[in-house]
């Protein structure tokens, strides 16, 4: 199973936001026949047809959890290239769910958690959405200096509540329903006796105890939300004062009231900062919600999660006279993407729901797809005439018994939880119809809740096997269904209905269904992504002086409609300059009233003096700011000024003062170093001078002028090795490759060989083991004629002999093969069988104490290669250990691990093994990097193999299921086939190869992925591993 790869769209700005937008209309005008399909016709319009056949006979053997997985962008290798591109390029249109709290605007989040009383009447998915939601509130309302709170679309009230007994804020709550005002203002009774006994304390400490004020209200349009809002803060403010919460009744709210006297006077307007707030305010709703941020000056923040986007009004669908839902933004207006009831509807599928279905759910849930289906087959043959004028039955109610239905009801409760306000919504000609399993314009559709999660009643009928999976028992459920169904329309049975003919008409092409729908359901949270960008983008088509955020704040398998739309105003601080002089000039900065602060750097600059000014900053008011009030000097400050378009720039006299949004709360002073101290460099020069006399010139230097502040490298002849440490091997430095037998370690050794040679240096080889195979260093590469090789009779004389070759200086690379084979002369000319403790270990040690400064001044790189062996008798920890002692392990720059982790088989036979390199020690580079690379036998490190592997991490070649392609060519399907392509063009993978070094020396953040051992994109089972 394979997920698919993300293309990044962005929402920053309203042209990003709008170019998201425009991808996603291309997308689904493809496939607009999609999105209209109505399930219950399935059977009865052939919908199976419309679809790809190959994609309908792919899928329609699948197992159900693959299934369940395309709305969440999961495919399989085996599927055409064409499905998986469609769920691919869906998937990466769709805006990212993953919970995130730890955005800048979030800055100080917490989320207090709720006690008994508080959550009392909550379930699980209620109380993480108060709990969180209430806390970004709080920071919310805090960054903008406001303390009340107008809750809309209340419900119950658990949000209001919790904000004004936990987070003691002034909160407003707006709903349609008097019935849940009532329930919302006896549940505060009740929490506020429990609080009783601490009251005390909380008058001590905030003054009173709040309590939320409920406001019975039908919300017909932005203008009337705002006047409602500031209408009734007056009385809000008199309840506080004795302290308990009342219900006020506004049963309708005109246009021409919003423009009366419940609008405060301009002088009091600091008085009336709000925060407008909404947890799943459904359909118009939300979006009188953002109409009137945008529009009411006291409004200074909005915390919106939307949901029941079904409930929208839509221009195309009705004439209105008031703003409809959908579109809001004007490149949503001038798209010419019209959604429609079923694409609105579809807009509330969840992926996360989909893909933590249990697969009985989903079985059960395909199967009621299939009966609904089949029975409008009924309907439409036999009783033509209920299909335009009888209510839809709807999935599962023909089964549900009314204990059945209750227990349904309470599982949808919180996805509907406005729906008591959705009833009351009104237009201009009447009221908008809540339909729960309804009719829109007198025709029966699908219901409206076809979230699968939501609906699964019990299929399951006792049998002698208890068994429905064949095809005879599915037949009895669906006889079962649609007698239920007909009863439920209020119609007989006619004697001439033949069920088991339409069943058998239905029944072959049954198993299409559960495939039609998952693609169908994929597209639910594309259509979702589009309002909710909408949405973004009509507060970003709206002026520079806000900021606005899609930010998912809830776990999206807990809740899934989790977005919210996060915005605040901002406005600048009162600024005035006083006794301004070039000398000294002082700016006053006053936070006394209650406004935003700027996130930002305040600097004072003098245009006769630019970078010399200097002066002084007094801060007064509320804490706005970070640090004291009291005069703060701010000696020559660097005057560097980053303008918005956004930013008013006020210039008084010479002085201009700008400030550069960054943080809140924090006033950000640069300071200049005037110059060195002349006394200490003097005396710094007088003793390196001194130094350099002595023992001669460069003994110290400073490293920028003697130019050797980088190390260079050279290719270790694999290039996801080199990559990893950070270009390739050093010159002058000591490197260990170890490792177990048969890893690869000569091979390695030899493409270094071979790589040296290539650049026109000398290399040698201490053939200590005395197994040097001419042959296959020539298939490796290796000039052979020209490589000096020694093979020495002990220890000593290897050593010595490298030592000597090194401080010729003509030498760029010895490799000692290997450490385990440099034997002492004491050693060999001892009996077999006497025991030599310490002599390798001592040789070693007096060898690398000479060897390393030799080295490193020669320019030579020493490449030792050591074995692993075993401790005896060691019970805990790590038995390994290399020979040769410690003393390589503390000279060594570079210390390489290789392993091999899996063979490479061709049929039956094995061609070669998968090898990975760690880095375990670096002076160099980063260490505990590693890289994975294939070793063909014959041949060496597999450099193709390398170059896909690197270019796929690189996105240079780019990974669709199981095809790779570069630019306009196609590699193959399945990586033996673009190997086997980039072999065969080698004027390709040059390329390719170029490419991928470009960005190695360019210092892309790819080379961190592949340090980091993202390198590796081979599944497991690719490769047959044989232990490690």
């Amino acid at each position: 199973m394979a997920a698919s790869p993300r293309l990044y769209y962005s929402c920053k700005t309203a042209a990003e936001s709008a170019e998201w937008m425009k991808a996603i209309t291309n997308f689904l005008l493809r496939f607009r026949f999609l999105i209209d399909a109505h399930v219950v016709n399935f059977f009865k319009d052939r919908l199976w047809e419309t679809m790809d056949k190959q994609w309908m006979e792919c899928l329609r053997n699948e197992p159900v959890e693959n299934l369940l997985g395309i709305p969440s962008g999961l495919v399989q290798d085996h599927w055409p290239p064409s499905l998986q591109e469609f769920i691919f390029t869906l998937r990466s249109l769709v805006l990212c769910r993953e919970q995130n709290l730890s955005h800048a605007i979030l800055e100080n989040f917490h989320a207090a958690s709720l006690g008994s009383v508080l959550s009392q009447g909550m379930n699980f998915k209620k109380k993480h959405e108060v709990e969180i939601l209430a806390g970004v509130i709080n920071t919310i309302a805090c960054s903008v200096n406001a303390q009340k709170i107008v809750d809309v679309g209340s419900g119950q009230g658990y949000l209001s509540q919790v904000l004004s007994f936990k987070y003691q804020l002034s909160v407003v709550a707006i709903d349609a329903s008097s019935h849940h005002s009532a329930v919302t203002d006896a549940r505060a009774n009740r929490i506020k006796k429990h609080y009783l006994a601490k009251l005390h304390k909380l008058q001590n400490e905030y003054g009173s105890l709040k309590v939320p004020q409920t406001v019975t209200c039908q919300v017909l349009s932005s203008d009337s939300l705002a006047a409602l809002s500031t209408g009734v803060l007056n009385h809000q403010e008199q309840s506080e004062r004795i302290g308990s919460g009342s219900e006020t009744n506004f049963p309708r709210i005109s246009e021409a009231d919003a423009c009366g006297s419940a609008t405060p006077d301009a002088k009091e307007i600091d008085r009336y900062l709000l925060v407008l707030a909404g947890l799943h305010a459904c359909g118009d709703l939300s979006v009188n919600m953002l109409r009137t941020f945008v529009d009411c000056k006291q409004v200074k923040a909005l915390v919106s999660v939307g949901c029941c986007y079904n409930l929208l009004s839509e221009e195309i669908v009705m004439e209105r006279r008031l703003p409809c839902g959908f579109p809001m933004s004007y490149c949503g207006k001038f798209s010419g993407l019209n959604l429609g009831k079923n694409a609105r509807d579809l807009a509330c599928q969840s992926a996360e729901r989909w893909k933590s279905l249990g697969k009985i759910a989903a079985v059960q849930n395909f199967d009621l797809h299939a009966f609904r289906a089949a029975f409008q087959m009924v309907l439409d043959k036999y009783y033509p005439e209920v299909i335009t004028s009888s209510p839809s039955v709807g999935l599962g109610k023909a089964f549900a018994s009314p204990a059945d239905e209750k227990s349904n009801r309470d599982s949808v409760q919180d996805e509907m939880k406005c729906s008591s306000t959705a009833r009351k919504l009104t237009d201009i000609e009447g009221t908008v119809e809540f339909h729960d399993f309804g009719v829109l314009n007198g025709s029966i559709r699908e219901t409206a809740i076809q979230d699968p999660c939501l609906r699964v009643p019990a299929l399951r009928k006792e049998s002698k096997d208890d068994k429905c999976s064949t095809y005879s028992d599915k037949y009895l459920l669906f006889e079962e269904f649609s007698k239920s169904g007909l009863h439920r329309l209020g119609l007989e049975p006619l004697q001439h209905v033949d069920l088991l003919k339409i069943w058998t008409e239905a029944g072959p092409f049954f198993e299409y269904i559960g495939p039609f729908w998952s693609l169908r359901a994929a597209l639910g949270p594309l259509i979702e992504t589009y309002i909710l960008l909408d949405r973004l983008l009509f507060l970003q088509e709206h002026g520079s002086s806000m900021e606005a955020y899609l930010l998912p704040i809830f776990d999206p398998t807990i809740s899934p409609r989790n977005v919210a739309i996060i915005a605040q105003m901002w406005s600048a601080p009162p600024i005035r300059v006083d006794s301004f002089s070039p000398q000294n000039p002082r700016l006053v900065l006053d936070f006394s009233k209650k406004i935003p602060a700027p996130r930002g750097i305040l600097v004072l600059v003098s245009s006769r003096k630019p970078g010399r000014a200097r002066c002084g900053f007094d801060i007064k008011g509320n804490g706005a700011l970070s640090g004291d009030t009291s005069h703060r000097e701010a000696e020559r400050v660097s005057a560097v000024l980053h303008l918005s378009e956004a930013l008013k720039l006020s210039v008084v006299e010479e002085a201009a003062v700008a400030y550069v949004f960054m943080y809140w709360e924090k006033l950000i002073t640069r300071k200049m170093v005037l110059c060195e101290d002349d006394k200490k460099q003097k005396a710094l020069e007088a003793a390196m001078n001194d130094i350099n006399s002595s023992f001669g010139k460069g003994s110290v230097t400073r490293l920028g002028s003697a130019g050797g502040a980088l190390v260079e490298t050279f290719p270790s002849g694999c290039l996801t090795l080199d990559l990893a440490l950070g270009g390739g091997l050093p010159k002058g430095r000591i490197v260990e490759v170890f490792g177990p037998e048969s890893s690869g370690k000569t091979t390695l050794a030899l493409h270094a060989i071979a790589e040296v040679q290539k650049l026109g240096g000398n290399a040698m080889l201490v053939d200590a083991e005395h197994a040097f195979d001419p042959s296959y260093s020539r298939a490796l590469g290796v000039d052979i004629e020209n490589l000096i090789v020694c093979q020495p009779d002990h220890g000593e004389m290897a050593l010595e002999i490298a030592d000597r070759m090194c401080r010729s200086g003509a030498i760029d690379l010895i490799c000692v093969d290997s450490v385990s084979a440099l034997t002492p002369r004491a050693e060999i000319e001892g009996e077999i069988g006497m025991q030599q403790i310490g002599l390798q270990a001592r040789l070693m040690s007096q060898a690398l104490r000479k060897m390393s400064g030799n080295a490193s001044k020669a320019g030579c790189t020493l490449i030792f290669l050591n074995q692993i062996r075993y401790k005896v008798g060691v019970f805990y920890g790590n038995p390994e250990v290399t020979s040769g002692g410690i003393a390589l392990k503390f000279f060594a720059s570079l210390r390489l691990e290789i392993r091999s982790i899996g063979k490479i088989k061709s049929g039956d036979e094995d061609i070669g093994v998968r090898v990975r390199v760690r880095v375990q020690k670096s002076k160099v580079s980063r260490p505990y990097k590693q890289a994975e690379f294939e070793i063909v036998f014959g041949e060496g490190v597999s450099k193709v193999g390398c170059v896909l592997d690197c270019a796929e991490t690189m996105d240079i070649v780019a990974k669709r299921g199981s095809w790779y392609s570069y630019k306009e060519h196609r590699l193959g399907q399945g990586r033996e086939k673009a190997l086997q392509f980039l072999q065969e063009n080698p004027i390709i993978c040059a390329e390719i190869e170029k490419v991928v070094k470009s960005v190695m020396v360019d210092g892309s953040k790819h080379s961190n992925l592949i340090a980091y051992g993202q390198l590796s994109n081979i599944d497991d089972d690719d490769v047959n591993h044989d232990g490690r």
